[in-house]
């Protein structure tokens, strides 16, 4: 009984909502998975960096165990045991180098953090562009099985009509072509369903044969407020994440020239050790009085200065040009997505009237076939007309949506809900 329950419930199609499948993906993706872990990587290298400023200690110990000559003639004799202890403390005043670690550690953790706001949000935005995809696709299908509904029925009512003498052969071969045809399109629109799922499916990590039932989101065909192109433009210069990520680096070189300037600065240590040696195993802190001290220690490079700090130069030049390519990459595709999403509201006014227009001259072609006004050859293009009008319709309200959430992409924040 348990098994065969077990089996009905995983036969039961996956019932899948927009929320559901970004939810999904969000916790799937490899890809954001391994963004994820760098961002925790990076953490800790900032904690590690900033540990080298702090004071560290250390110590040694050494034992030995010699035997005695048994050459009378030797010249020296080991003792028999002997104990080496070396223990310090030192830190550091002043390092360039010490610095420079934790600022670039710092600026790397940044980095990884936009790095992984961004996958996350193209990963969402890639989601919600499939899942918006599949149900325009479902629902072509469904247009696609209205209409051979449609042209079955009328090829019946023709092939009735020609045994009767009221229709001719080129109406029957008229009728005829319209069934094969939407016949043809629903097969085209199957498999591109069929693919659509595929791609969602894929998307979200999960099964690639499993039997999915999308749940429709609701879509206002009304129009919106487009805020003006320069607002939206100002929005990505703020919130874009890959210009920010890019700004991040090019602010990384800049720290890494004037810490090549300051480098001719000698990094500082200071330090207090204590010594002992000797044959006797040390009992207490007493015995490193005679052997304890401070130390001082001053470094730098010289001769790679010059060629350090052309090397930073050089290198801050080319993530600033880099800057300003991104720049301009990242305005070239809001003012795309901006464009797309002002073409599909502007479709949008043209689509629904069309539609409008469509049913209502295929409402009155059918009362005047059934008149026998028209002639069954008329019908089918109004039919067709019908059905050409129902696609524009379906393509212009979902391609709005993806328009939207392509421009919310491309901008970094939500400026069309």
């Amino acid at each position: 009984m348990t098994l065969l329950l077990t089996i009905c419930l995983f036969s039961q199609p996956l019932t899948l909502t927009l929320e559901k499948a970004v939810e999904m993906a969000l916790k799937r993706s490899p890809v954001l998975q391994q963004s994820y872990y760098s961002k925790q990587i990076s953490t800790f290298s900032l904690i590690n960096s900033t540990g080298d400023l702090l004071a560290s200690a250390s110590i040694t110990g050494n034992y030995t165990n010699f035997d005695y000559f048994s050459d009378q003639s030797a010249l020296f004799i080991n003792p028999p045991e002997y104990y080496t202890i070396n223990a310090g403390i030192e830190t550091k005043a002043f390092s360039p180098t010490a610095l420079w670690s934790v600022l670039n550690a710092y600026n790397n953790r940044i980095i990884s953090i936009l790095q992984y706001e961004y996958t996350r949000n193209q990963l969402i935005f890639q989601v919600k562009s499939e899942y918006l995809n599949a149900l325009r696709n479902k629902h072509l299908l469904e247009v696609s099985k209205k209409a051979l509904k449609r042209a079955e029925l009328y090829y019946r009512l023709t092939k009735e009509k020609l045994a009767l003498g009221s229709a001719t052969k080129l109406d029957l071969l008229k009728a005829e072509v319209q069934m094969k045809k939407a016949k043809l399109d629903i097969l085209n629109a199957e498999r591109a369903y069929k693919t659509s799922l595929y791609n969602l499916l894929k998307l979200i990590g999960f099964g690639l044969k499993s039997e999915v039932l999308l749940v429709d989101v609701q879509i206002v065909d009304t129009m919106i407020y487009l805020p003006p192109l320069r607002e939206v433009e100002e929005m990505a210069l703020k919130y874009n994440h890959t210009l920010k990520e890019v700004k991040t680096q090019y602010n990384n070189k800049k720290i890494d020239l004037a810490y090549d300037f300051l480098s001719i600065i000698p990094s500082v240590t200071f330090g207090y050790y204590w010594d002992y040696g000797g044959s006797n195993r040390p009992s207490s802190i007493n015995t490193f009085s005679d052997k304890r001290g401070w130390s001082i220690s001053l470094s730098f490079n010289l001769l790679s200065y010059p060629i350090n700090i052309l090397n930073g130069y050089y290198y801050k030049k080319q993530k600033e040009a880099y800057y300003k390519t991104t720049l301009f990459e990242v305005i070239k595709n809001v003012r795309d997505a901006y464009m797309e999403l002002r073409n599909s509201l502007e479709s949008l006014s043209l689509s629904k009237s069309s539609l409008q227009q469509a049913n209502e001259a295929y409402n009155l072609a059918k009362e005047q076939y059934a008149l026998g006004k028209i002639s069954i050859l008329d019908l089918l293009d109004v039919e067709e007309s019908l059905k050409t009008s129902e696609v524009s319709y379906i393509e212009t309200i979902y391609n709005l949506e993806i328009a939207k959430e392509k421009l919310n992409f491309q901008t970094g924040m939500e400026v069309i809900k």
